[in-house]
């Protein structure tokens, strides 16, 4: 699928270890602008993804495009150095400042004004600790630093594999924050991997979901949403006649969840008259209620349900 609009591409892209595929036949799709949340469970083949897309591993087969080029021509024309990669847990030296550590990364590019430093480390709100040890940070505010330290150059894509795992709430909408800051105020394209698809649902344009390996789909918010099906919850004390009743009212689609409860599927709009067929079989309803399905439920639906996340 070529399209202008699309800042990255892969097409096919695996990656094999031995007799496994980490990554499986993927193809993304990710236009210029997106924050393009990259959903799945640990070990689904997210950061494998991640790592080859930056340069810091090879595909066994298939390729990926970044600005319309090729991994060879990103190398060849130095154009890495416009992709800002933050994998895994970044790295610091804790005894020396944030301003030090990130000072030296940007001597290091060849960006020697003292003032670019302080500039990068006011982009992720963290100019009032420059002078901090880094070792008396908390995790947000290092995960910010990293965040820091992959922006120097101005890079237009940011790469950011599971920036706020193991952070609290605090931390959490620290970072969701300073994604959003970027994105908005500084029109970078980012990718951000996670398996939390709650916290990504607040800032995601686009959606990728992998599961062992395999792209099962890519979504917009709106699509996602519409995934996330209406149910009629209900309450009973005897199971074995409301599902009776229910099947001779041709009602068919639903699911017993446990000994007193009942997702119906179908027929949402009618939950008032499937009550009253209840009631008048003289089967008790104790509650009744429509609601939707959430957003993690949905996910691990996809990703095969049940499975830890």
């Amino acid at each position: 699928m070529q399209n202008m609009d699309y800042i990255l591409t892969t097409d096919n892209l695996c990656k094999q270890y031995k007799h496994v595929k980490a990554v499986d036949s993927i193809n993304l799709h990710i236009k210029k602008g997106d924050i393009y949340g990259f959903i799945g469970r640990n070990g689904a083949g997210k950061t494998t993804t991640l790592k080859m897309l930056s340069g810091l591993a090879k595909p066994t087969f298939g390729s990926f495009s970044i600005f319309g080029c090729s991994k060879s021509e990103l190398a060849s024309g130095g154009l890495f150095a416009k992709i800002g990669i933050l994998i895994e847990e970044p790295g610091f030296y804790p005894d020396m400042s944030a301003y030090d550590n990130l000072r030296m990364k940007c001597i290091l590019m060849g960006y020697n004004d003292a003032a670019y430093a302080h500039g990068l480390l006011d982009t992720v709100g963290l100019a009032g600790a420059a002078r901090r040890k880094v070792k008396t940070f908390s995790m947000g505010m290092k995960q910010r630093l990293g965040i820091a330290m992959a922006l120097v150059g101005d890079p237009e894509v940011l790469i950011l594999d599971e920036p706020i795992n193991g952070l609290d709430p605090q931390g959490i909408a620290e970072i969701r924050n300073t994604i959003l800051k970027l994105n908005r105020e500084n029109g970078k394209t980012i990718i951000i991997s996670s398996h939390i698809l709650e916290e990504l649902s607040k800032i995601a344009t686009h959606y990728g979901i992998i599961d062992s390996g395999k792209l099962i789909a890519e979504l917009t918010p709106e699509e996602l949403s519409g995934k996330c099906e209406s149910r009629i919850v209900i309450k009973v004390y005897d199971m074995e006649a409301a599902c009776n009743l229910l099947h001779s009212i041709n009602i068919h689609k639903f699911n017993i969840i446990d000994a007193n409860t009942i997702h119906v599927y179908e027929h949402i709009e009618d939950s008032c008259q499937i009550n009253m067929a209840l009631c008048k079989a003289d089967i008790f309803v104790s509650s009744i209620w429509v609601e939707q399905a959430g957003l993690e439920e949905f996910f691990f639906n996809m990703t095969g349900g049940g499975k830890n996340a």
